[in-house]
């Protein structure tokens, strides 16, 4: 093993410990999993004026002290998104559990705030019935009869904290995790303050059976909205004594 001395465009040097031959991008995730490992594709290694472009993928022997450039680029502007009406769904084999399933869509933001498109998405499942997550991995949707169900794996995990499963759940890239995770305690609340308002029917019209059970259903999200809005999230707040804003 060699040290190699990698050295970005802002004067800081990270020293990296490497076989003796190794290809030039082969050291682009040795680095990056130090100066950049909630996303290595920021890291930008770059060529020695000497070399040619060709020649990097070529094994070579490096050199102990042997240096290396590069650069970390700038984190992407992008944006968090959860669906304003979420979908009911059921499980394939089992009709009577109903869940909410919710996507989360990923923005990118371009310099011209007006222009945006999704860049990843996130889902999961929620059950308001004992207020239980399922994680991306853990289920799968499937079609029958033109109708769409839930495909839940026998053995999945039934989160009772969000935070808990977005921080295991490695379906979710890295890249946004931290963002996904940070955003949580003020997204889910909104969404939950969301699916608990209650449906107002006009007086000429008679209230339905679907109707008093859907209410029912939003009397049931109504009493988990406190409790998850006044329980501070695990991680450290700008004020911590004052509540985020809806």
């Amino acid at each position: 093993m060699l040290t190699i001395y990698a050295k970005s465009l802002s004067g800081e040097i990270t020293p990296l410990s490497a076989p003796v031959i190794q290809t030039w991008h082969s050291l682009h995730p040795l680095l990056a999993r130090i100066v950049c490992p909630e996303d290595p594709t920021r890291l930008v290694l770059l060529p020695d004026p000497e070399e040619k472009e060709d020649e990097l993928d070529e094994t070579r022997e490096w050199k102990d002290g042997d240096s290396l450039v590069y650069l970390v680029n700038d984190p992407p502007v992008y944006q968090i998104i959860y669906p304003e009406y979420p979908q009911l769904m059921f499980d394939y084999l089992d009709s009577k559990t109903p869940y909410y399933l919710i996507e989360i869509l990923i923005y990118s933001l371009s310099k011209n705030t007006s222009e945006s498109f999704p860049i990843g998405r996130y889902s999961f499942l929620f059950s308001y019935k004992d207020n239980t997550f399922i994680s991306q991995s853990d289920f799968s949707e499937c079609e029958d009869d033109e109708d769409t169900y839930l495909s839940i794996k026998r053995g999945a995990v039934r989160w009772t904290s969000l935070y808990e499963m977005i921080q295991v759940d490695q379906t979710l890239p890295n890249c946004y995790r931290h963002s996904v995770y940070r955003s949580a305690h003020r997204k889910w609340s909104r969404m939950l303050r969301r699916l608990s308002k209650p449906i107002l029917i006009h007086l000429r019209r008679r209230m339905t059976t679907k109707d008093i059970k859907r209410n029912k259903e939003r009397r049931m999200i109504q009493e988990l909205y406190p409790t998850f809005r006044r329980t501070p999230p695990p991680y450290p707040r700008k004020n911590p004594g004052i509540s985020g804003t809806l």
